[in-house]
């Protein structure tokens, strides 16, 4: 049986992980959907194939964030493909923040009001979406260095950072 869930974490009953028991009592196994590990907050996109979005942080004094590839919970490693819309809104005394290689898509004003933020660090081949207003009030001559393939994926990145509050940054390739 599985041990109780702590606060932080909700759970949903799936039927299809229902199981019959040694003496023929049913145990319903517990399905994660929203957890905090490493000082963040995550909700399960698909159990099956262990897709997470980041949703928050706990410390909202933050000077630096690092959202990886990967996180772990509960011996299950989860891929990080999302960074969900607002998840870093106004985060005030932010200066870094780094995106991992297996984000997909950035949220809708996952960055909004960072004002201090002035490095960031993409790791750009699988990135495919980047929501309105992500980096909106973002600081002038902000650098944000993206990691990718090749020129024409960078291209592609810089023209989507631009439209959601990039206009006054500084903007670097490195092949990777």
């Amino acid at each position: 049986m599985n041990s109780i869930p702590n606060s932080s974490e909700n759970i949903t009953e799936d039927s299809s992980d229902v199981s019959a028991d040694y003496d023929g009592k049913k145990e319903i196994k517990a399905v994660v959907t929203e957890f905090e590990a490493e000082g963040y907050s995550y909700t399960v996109n698909d159990q099956g194939n262990k897709y997470v979005t980041v949703t928050g942080i706990k410390d909202k004094k933050a000077k630096s964030i690092k959202v990886g590839a990967t996180v772990s919970y509960q011996g299950v490693v989860y891929k990080i493909t999302m960074i969900g819309d607002g998840a870093f809104k106004k985060l005030k005394k932010l200066k870094k923040a780094k995106v991992g290689s297996n984000v997909v898509m950035i949220g809708a004003n996952a960055f909004e009001g960072c004002d201090a933020l002035k490095e960031i660090t993409i790791n750009a081949n699988n990135l495919q979406s980047i929501g309105k207003r992500c980096l909106k009030k973002l600081k002038k001559g902000a650098k944000i260095t993206i990691i990718c393939k090749n020129k024409k994926t960078y291209k592609r990145i810089v023209k989507k950072l631009k439209k959601t509050g990039a206009k006054d940054t500084e903007f670097k390739f490195k092949k990777g």
